[in-house]
């Protein structure tokens, strides 16, 4: 009789433990998939931004008038470009990416038209 006093509690303990066990491992499973999506958003705005100054650097030599905006709809997202000139070599692109998602990145450019390169480039 001493037996059923002992049995029970043990079985209800490794149950216990067992449930910990399972909410641990799936805790880990949806954080690791969290980050991985976080990381995938990550790389498809900085490829939306290297998009954008790619084709604001191809068409800024034919650009008349200043500010001039350009909206691109690419298959990741949304690119809107504005170019304003500050002298005869540099134009400021200020380039505002939408990923598919609805993620959104900011991002200013310095632009040197004589020698076709990015002097400086801040987020924000």
């Amino acid at each position: 009789m001493g037996e059923k006093g002992f049995v029970y509690p043990l079985v209800v303990i490794i149950c216990f433990m067992m449930l910990i066990f399972f909410s641990f491992v799936t805790e880990n499973v949806f954080t690791e998939r969290e980050f991985v999506y976080l990381q995938e958003e990550q790389m498809i705005q900085v490829r939306l931004l290297q998009q954008a100054v790619d084709r604001a650097s191809e068409w800024i030599g034919e650009v008349v008038y200043f500010p001039s905006e350009h909206i691109l709809n690419v298959n990741e997202g949304l690119i809107k470009i504005v170019a304003l000139k500050i002298s005869e070599e540099e134009v400021v692109f200020n380039i505002d990416s939408v990923t598919a998602r609805q993620h959104t990145r900011r991002v200013k450019v310095y632009y040197n038209v004589k020698q076709k390169s990015v002097t400086k480039w801040v987020e924000g």
